[in-house]
């Protein structure tokens, strides 16, 4: 392969986890990032002024998933970071990494257009338009970049306020005593426990239920089943790096596995979950049951048909009234700076929540090969993320080849056979884990567990045993930090532990 030329120049459209990941991957491999951020600061979901989340929001997965490989939290860090201690995170990483020159904020991108060899990349800043060449673009807008509303009609009719979740900041602004939140999933519910918090009246009205898991649930295949963090529980072990879609008895399984944990179809029976062969759905929240039993939070399974001026008008005829209705029905990808023929290239669905593009594992397309996105689909992870910017990296510094035209040809028919799946699952790619392992085995960075079963049985023990963390990859191949990978798994190990003997400590007083 041909040696990296160090001024090759990368665009990145996008400042959020994705695009700060990409930047300092791009310096490691010798290439030379302009990251554009149409907003005044980094962050992008996790920016408190402009992002998706808000005041006092706490991350839905601890932090030991929530890292980038070689820049673990401090270990004095909560176990859920909030928001502003994640975008503290990320601005701390860039310092740390000195990547605080590559950044152009206020900077919207209004044209990406192929040139010959190149992308000519049209962006305005205060009103001055300019056109740059770059040899590489990075897409890493994320895939919350536009609200959606549901067709309901007669919406001008409320006499109250409508947000969506994207503008709900703050519990304390939300105007008046009485909130319809329209939504179960994620922001549903949590904008939900966040309004019951402060003595708001809250009224959830979802569609559908789905499993609500608390941020820590038992470990059933430990002795004294401890509460871990989900996420310790949930990435653990080793799978396949091509991932099962499912099928009726893998929907069975997963969704008795919920139900062991769940006792929601007791607390409030329009939670109750019956039918076992459709894809699980999940939402972590830690307070939503606990004040659904006190009141604080009325939950009606039904269909919104229309608005009117008090509230809310439902398909069984009954109505609600509120001050404030809240959205939190999700987002749509927006890709406006794309020409008609590259968005029929990535087959691009802009109604699509899920899966609005299909790409090679997310990442390339084999007709796009100077060009690749980090993170647009639903449920991205900052490790997974993290993998796709090394291989991007890797690959447009010459360190490794793209796999074939027929390899990455058939990787498409697998998205697309994704996107056909009926019924659809929550996220097209939910097995963290297989897919972390499919991404790593592209840039040879999969720890070689055979050779280490023999060769060392202690770390081989806990790269199996307890849950998968990004640092996992840092153990080989391009970027390998051993050092730092080896302090983040043992402290994986330690709190796992020490969850288990406090289970068993517990068990033990209550034999007494």
């Amino acid at each position: 392969m041909d040696s990296c030329d160090s001024n090759k120049r990368v665009a990145i459209i996008g400042a959020g986890p994705s695009g700060i990941v990409a930047a300092k991957e791009c310096l490691a491999d010798g290439l030379k990032p302009t990251v554009y951020e149409k907003e005044g600061d980094i962050g992008g979901l996790w920016n408190p002024k402009t992002g998706a989340t808000w005041r006092g929001m706490q991350t839905n997965l601890s932090r030991f998933s929530c890292s980038f490989s070689d820049f673990p939290w401090p270990s004095s860090s909560p176990e859920f970071p909030t928001q502003q201690q994640f975008y503290e995170y990320f601005c701390d990483y860039i310092t740390h990494f000195s990547l605080q020159g590559y950044f152009q904020f206020n900077t919207k991108i209004i044209k990406i257009k192929r040139g010959q060899n190149s992308w000519d990349v049209t962006s305005i800043q205060e009103n001055n338009e300019k056109t740059e060449k770059f040899d590489f673009v990075i897409i890493a807008t994320g895939v919350f970049s536009k609200r959606y509303f549901p067709n309901i009609p007669e919406k001008n009719s409320f006499k109250g306020t409508i947000l969506h979740s994207l503008d709900y900041k703050d519990s304390r602004e939300i105007k008046g005593n009485k909130i319809i939140v329209i939504g179960g999933s994620y922001s549903g519910v949590e904008i939900s426990s966040d309004l019951a918090k402060i003595g708001k009246k809250v009224i959830n009205i979802i569609k559908n239920p789905i499993w609500i898991m608390p941020r820590y649930i038992p470990d059933k295949s430990l002795k004294g089943e401890p509460k871990l963090p989900l996420d310790l529980c949930f990435f653990k072990g080793r799978r396949p790096t091509t991932e099962v879609q499912g099928g009726e008895d893998i929907w069975k399984a997963k969704n008795n596995f919920f139900n062991n944990i769940s006792n929601q179809g007791e607390v409030c029976s329009d939670l109750k979950i019956e039918d076992f062969k459709q894809p699980s759905k999940i939402a972590i929240t830690s307070e939503y049951l606990d004040q659904i039993k006190c009141g604080n939070i009325k939950v009606i399974k039904e269909e919104i048909v229309s608005y009117n001026e008090e509230g809310v008008v439902m398909k069984n005829g009954g109505h609600e009234s509120a001050d404030t209705i809240i959205i939190a029905t999700g987002y749509l990808l927006d890709l406006p700076f794309f020409e008609q023929d590259i968005l029929d290239t990535i087959s691009f669905d802009p109604n699509d929540q899920i899966q609005p593009t299909l790409l090679y594992k997310c990442t390339f397309h084999p007709d796009l090969k100077n060009m690749a996105f980090i993170g647009i689909y639903k449920g991205p992870f900052i490790g997974l993320s993290e993998l796709q910017a090394r291989w991007i990296t890797s690959v447009w510094s010459n360190k490794q080849d793209l796999p074939s035209e027929e390899v990455m040809l058939r990787g498409l028919e697998t998205e697309k056979r994704i996107r056909e799946n009926v019924p659809r699952p929550q996220f097209a790619h939910g097995d963290y884990v297989a897919m972390a392992g499919s991404l790593a085995q592209e840039i040879n960075v999969n720890p070689n567990y055979e050779e280490l079963k023999t060769s060392d049985p202690e770390l081989y023990d806990k790269l199996l045993n307890y849950a998968l963390i990004p640092a996992h990859y840092r153990l080989k191949g391009n970027g390998k930090n051993v050092e730092l990978a080896l302090k983040q798994i043992e402290e994986v190990v330690n709190v796992t532990k020490k969850y288990i003997n406090e289970a068993k400590a517990k068990t033990e007083k209550t034999d007494q």
